[in-house]
Order: C-alpha cells, then structure tokens, then sequence
C-alpha cells in the first residue's frame, strides 16, 4: 500500500462539501508540521486552489504516522466508509483510511458542524524548503512580489527527502529576481542567509554560500529542463559549473511549486573562482561613498558603439580581470549600472564589477571587440590581425555553442549568455552555462531548426570553418554518445555527472503534480515522451546537418532587428541564406526601410542565376523604391524566364483599385499564387514596399511557384 501511495503522489482528489463551508471564515486552520524537531517554521497548511481544498505535503512526510495540527479540540476524518477520530498532533496511519486497489482517494476532515472536503499529495525523493517571513503583516510573499526592488527579512528551514535538517536559520534579505521570468506569475527569487551554507550538501566548503536562487521554470512543462542542462554542461566540461537541484518550496505555510535551488553565477569561491576585482576597485576607493558613485553614458559619433561606466572611480594597477559578463538584449541592458554596446549592437552587461572604473571599461571593450572583429570578418580582427582563437578560449566557446543548439535555447548568444576574464589571460571564457527554460520546444521552437546558429554571434561563428569543425567534433564524439546512451535511456542510464530523461522526469514526478495543481498553464501529462520526442528529432536533424556540412558556410547571417517571432522572420533568413537581398549591415537587414527597385533586380537575377533579359524594361529610376505592382513584374519576369507556369490569374475586381493596376497580368498572377493578399480589401499596386515585404514576397514566390 505505502509503494502504491509513493508512487502515484498520494493523490487524493478533492470538492468543497457545500458553498458554506468553503468561505476562509468557517475553514478551520488545519495542517501539517514537516518537523517539529527543526529550529524554525515548517508548517504546512491547507490551502484553496480553484475552488478545492488541497495538503500538499513534502517527501519528508511519513504517511504511516501523519500528524495533522489544528485547533477546536478533536475531529474526524473520513474517507467516505472509514472514520477516525483524532486529536491535534496525534500520530495516525494515513494509509489505513483506504483500500489497498482504490484508485480514487476522498478525505473528509469534520470538527463540529464545519466539513472540509480536501486533497492530500506528497511529493517525493527532492528537498523541501520552508520561508517565513519576518514582516508577515506588512512584508510578505504577496509584497515581495510586487516589485523587484522590495527585499524582506525571515528564516528558513531547508529539510532533505529524508527529513533531516540541511539548513535551519535566519535570511537578511529575500527579493524577486529574473528578467522575463519575473513576468510570469511563478515568481523566482533571490535568498541571501545569515550565514554561509552548503545548502546541497556537497561536501565541499568552498560551496558554502549565503546567496541562492531559486528558479521558477514556470514554462517548462517537465521542470527539468535546467536540470539535465547544467549537468550535460559538467559532463562535457564547461567551466565553472552552477550546482543545483530541485527543491519543494513553502511560502509562510503555503505551498508554492516545485523550484531549482542553485548557486548563484557570481564571482567568489565556489561559484566562478576568479580574482574579485570589485573587491579591488573597492580597496582602491575606501572614500567613495555609493551616493557620490554616478553612471555615465559615453557614445560614439562614428561607429555607434557605446559604453556605461562609473564616475569616481580609480582603477587598480592591475586591470586585466576578473570580469564576470554577460551577453543581454539591449532593453534589459540599459536598465544595468554599467555595460558597453559594440558597433554591431551587441550588449554586453558587466555583473562584477558591477561599477567600472572608465579606464577598465575601455580595456575590457576593447577586448570583447576584438573578439567580435575576429569572427564578423572570417576569424581575423583586420585590425590587428589576430586570431579568434587567440582572443577567446576556444574550447568553452565551442561546448557552449554545441549544448545551446542542441537545446534549442532561445536565449543563445542573446541574452543569458555568461562571459568571464581572468586576470593575466588574455582570452574571454564562455561560461557558466545558465537559464535553459526556453530550451527543448518550451519556446515553441522546432526542433528542425538553427537557435544558436541563428543568433549574429553564433551565425558569424558557424561561418568559420575551424570553429564549425570543432563543434563537429565535440557534438559527434562526445555529446552524441552521451544523447543515445544516456540522454534517452532507460531511468538507470548514467554518466559521471549526467542522467537520463526518465530518470530526471521520475525523481520530480510527484513534485511536479504538486506543482502542477497551482500551475496549469504549462503543465506537461506526458513529460517523458515529449522531451524524449523533442532530443530524438533534434539529434537526428543535427547529425544530418553536420554530414552536410561543407567548407561553406552552413548557416546565414542573422540580423539583431529581426527576431524569430517576427512573422517575415523566415522569409528574411531565406533571402539572406541564398543571398538575394543583403544585410545593411554586419547585423542589421532594416526590415521596414523600403526595398529598391535594384534590389529587386538583383534578387530576381542571384535566384535565376543569371541576368534577366528585359527583366527592368520599362523602370526608369531604378534607385526609386520598389512598388507592390512592380515587384508583382519583376517575379513575374522571373518565371516566366525559369519556365514556371504564368497563366493563372485571379479576379482584381474584388479589390478596390484592381481597375486601376497597371500590368495586371503580374499582378493578378500574384494574388492566384497568393504571393500577396493585399492590403485593406486593396491590392495596393502602386505603394511602396519595405524590405520585410519585399523577402515576403520573393519567399512566398519561390516556395508556391518556382522550387
């Protein structure tokens, strides 16, 4: 009976008897108390969750001797057929309220004239971590939520599955964290304890801390996601490795989901082990106070690069590192004490020092530019003629490329993308790996399909045979054995470090019911085969791209102004891929400028692959931007020369101005292809067109008529 209970999460389902009883005034205050024997709150009360009445209990929780707490003196629970009586605290056997083969569960908890009718669920095999608010009048959960700026005090209990104590004290400081994440209503945040803590139990001193995170991964629908990533990053031997695990939270006796407590990406020992150089700046400005400390914007007037550093600051002799960076959209940078912008519109944020001296800030630009200079012109700054390879660590760079593809993770070389300098190494360092909850389709991406790869950073990258060749390497050699011999085997399937799916999926499974309770949205019933369907695709589509892998470049340029949710996005990748229209720029397409009418030209003829007679009869200024009705000739030209089938036509008076179009054989030809739809109930032949349009249309031409 106890395997059977374990194994399906204890779940007992739940109603509210009657509209009297379910008011919060009639509820008696009935719950749990995870362990009486720690020094400090763990309890665990009922709670309302969609109109049901719920006692989520945590692995701890021993069902054979369940005390539940509550007050008004003795109450019976019944399950429907059985009853017991019972008294506050009195240990009772849980397990004996039901049949061995009941495949439903319903606990009724009568005291007096008030009946609850409520649902039980016990996670399993994780922690739980208990926080009780200093302030619970005025600085609780639902205050702290409010805003990332508020911080609260408190204490915590963190209990391991088997209910002793990891970590029982005080918290100085709780807040939320995140960027997108802290948009959801899951909320992550961000403990900061009295004292330092193993709070995993690794063994190791150095891991001791008193700041921890605790992450939401309100979109993964499996909860693991972040989990098996940071431990296939370990296995493959990215640097500086974040420790985690996952973790049952209550908030002042509620419960609140499933987490991943982690370490935090931070300079200090046991997380990114570098010289502190903030600490150094500090020592060199023992005066400054942080009032008289003022962020500056300085801008350049030739190349738009720019950079945000600290006023007042004097810099050590010694400023060649630590630095702790990271690659971030420009929105959430410039809300940061100090980043720099490159030329190509890449913002990078400093997370320590947070505050940077000028002349640092210029060292540590300069660097990261040149690096960038090296990949955007085919692994050589022109400037001074140095290797990419020479400017950055090559093999962190490489693993990290390989695990953000094969995750698919939207943030790759976008944002969340760690970046470290050490003092007296003149390479920048791809690491920690971090925040993969938009890994692995969470983000709606499919798994056919560049991420890294399509990022500017990482489409620069790809188009370097030498780094192409070593992310090869690494993803045939070593990530592919560890994929069909770990990755998707059994729930005994191991590595040094990383597990297997199902082996991940079966450790959180009761706590991610729990946690699914709260969290509907994204909630995932089959876990286990969608991720395993998600890495069997996707592995097979890597591995078949990278057979097809030549000295050129496999991947095309992608653009800082075009974003995957943009509906032109794969029309702009086409054009771009096949080279029929340009970027404006290293990083940049311009989507809404106007195309031209030699642009337009061009495109036909790179796709025809040669020149088009009379494809421009009849255009006077081709340097004019490009109308619909003449972008509707010129495709119509190019079929006509590729010997595509131009004789349909639709019926222009069901536009507005279809009496007014000047050739309406292209135009008419376009709407039948569904090339365009037109605008407003018009065909909009004689406005200009943009250059998302413009790729729109050639796309759409050559998807419908001319492959």
């Amino acid at each position: 009976m106890l395997k059977k209970l374990a194994a399906l999460a204890a779940v007992i389902i739940a109603a509210v008897i009657t509209a009297a009883t379910a008011s919060a005034a009639q509820r008696p205050a009935f719950g749990f108390v995870a362990s009486p024997e720690a020094r400090g709150n763990t309890d665990v009360n009922i709670q309302e969750v969609g109109g049901e009445y719920y006692l989520f209990l945590p692995s701890s929780a021993d069902l054979t001797r369940l005390r539940l707490s509550f007050r008004g003196g003795a109450a019976t629970l019944c399950n429907g057929t059985v009853t017991r009586e019972i008294e506050s605290g009195e240990p009772f056997d849980f397990t004996r309220l039901f049949p061995e083969n009941a495949e439903n569960y319903t606990l009724y908890f009568v005291q007096r004239s008030r009946h609850i009718k409520f649902t039980v669920m016990r996670s399993e095999n994780i922690r739980s971590l208990f926080i009780t608010s200093g302030d619970p009048e005025n600085r609780d959960r639902e205050w702290i939520e409010l805003s990332k700026d508020n911080r609260a005090g408190g204490s915590a209990v963190l209990l391991r599955s088997d209910g002793s104590v990891a970590y029982a004290g005080g918290i100085k400081s709780l807040r939320g964290r995140g960027n997108s994440t802290w948009n959801y209503p899951k909320k992550p945040y961000q403990i900061k304890l009295a004292a330092k803590s193993d709070l995993l139990d690794t063994g190791k001193s150095e891991k001791a801390s008193d700041t921890w995170l605790l992450l939401a991964n309100y979109i993964d629908g499996t909860l693991v996601h972040n989990s098996l990533t940071l431990d296939l990053g370990r296995e493959l031997g990215v640097p500086y490795p974040v420790d985690a695990e996952p973790v049952d939270l209550y908030y002042d006796g509620e419960y609140r989901g499933s987490y991943l407590l982690t370490g935090k990406v931070e300079v200090g020992e046991g997380r990114v082990d570098i010289r502190d150089l903030e600490a150094e700046i500090k020592k060199e400005n023992p005066s400054v106070t942080e009032s008289e400390m003022r962020s500056v914007t300085v801008k350049s007037f030739t190349d738009e690069s720019a950079f945000k550093f600290t006023e007042w600051l004097d810099a050590p002799d010694d400023i060649s590192g630590g630095y702790l960076m990271e690659l971030e959209l420009d929105y959430r940078a410039l809300s940061e004490e100090n980043w720099f912008k490159t030329a190509r519109e890449q913002y990078v944020v400093m997370k320590s020092p947070e505050r940077v001296p000028h002349e640092a800030m210029l060292y540590v630009m300069g660097l990261y530019t040149s690096f960038e200079d090296a990949v955007f012109n085919g692994g050589t700054d022109p400037a001074t003629g140095r290797d990419y390879r020479e400017l950055c660590d090559l093999e962190s760079l490489a693993r990290t490329y390989v695990i953000m593809e094969f995750c698919a993770d939207n943030d790759a070389f976008r944002s969340s993308t760690f970046i470290i300098k050490k003092a007296g190494d003149e390479k920048l360092y791809f690491a920690p790996l971090w925040d993969f909850d938009t890994g692995y389709g969470s983000a709606n991406i499919s798994q056919e399909f560049y991420v890294a790869g399509r990022s500017p950073l990482g489409s620069a990258l790809m188009a370097i045979p030498s780094f192409r060749e070593r992310v090869r390497e690494i993803y045939e050699t070593e990530l592919t054995p560890l994929i069909e011999n770990v990755i998707l085997g059994d729930e005994s399937a191991r590595g040094k470090y990383l597990r297997s799916i199902a082996s991940y999926i079966a450790e959180t499974e009761a706590s991610r019911r729990m946690n699914d309770v709260l969290w509907t949205k994204f909630a995932d019933l089959d876990a286990t085969e969608n991720f395993t369907r998600f890495v069997s695709v996707r592995h097979k589509w890597l591995s078949g791209e990278m057979e097809g892998w030549s000295e050129d470049a496999p991947i095309g340029r992608s653009f800082v102004d075009v974003s995957i949710e943009d509906w032109y996005y794969s029309a702009v990748a086409f054009v771009s891929d096949k080279g029929l229209i340009a970027g404006t720029s290293d990083v940049t397409f311009s989507p809404s400028e106007l195309m031209t009418l030699e642009a337009t030209v061009k495109a036909a003829n790179a796709l025809a692959g040669a020149e088009i007679p009379g494809i421009a009869d009849g255009f006077s200024e081709l340097s004019a931007p490009v109308t619909r009705g003449e972008l509707a000739t010129v495709l119509y030209r190019l079929a006509e020369y590729m010997g595509a089938d131009t004789s349909a036509r639709a019926d222009l008076s069901a536009f507005s101005d279809g009496a007014e179009v000047e050739d309406a054989d292209a135009m008419s030809w376009a709407v039948y292809y569904k090339i365009t739809t037109g605008v407003g109930g018009r065909t909009a032949w004689n406005e200009n067109i943009s250059r998302a349009y413009a790729a729109v249309f050639i796309y759409r031409a050559y998807l419908y008529v001319l492959s």
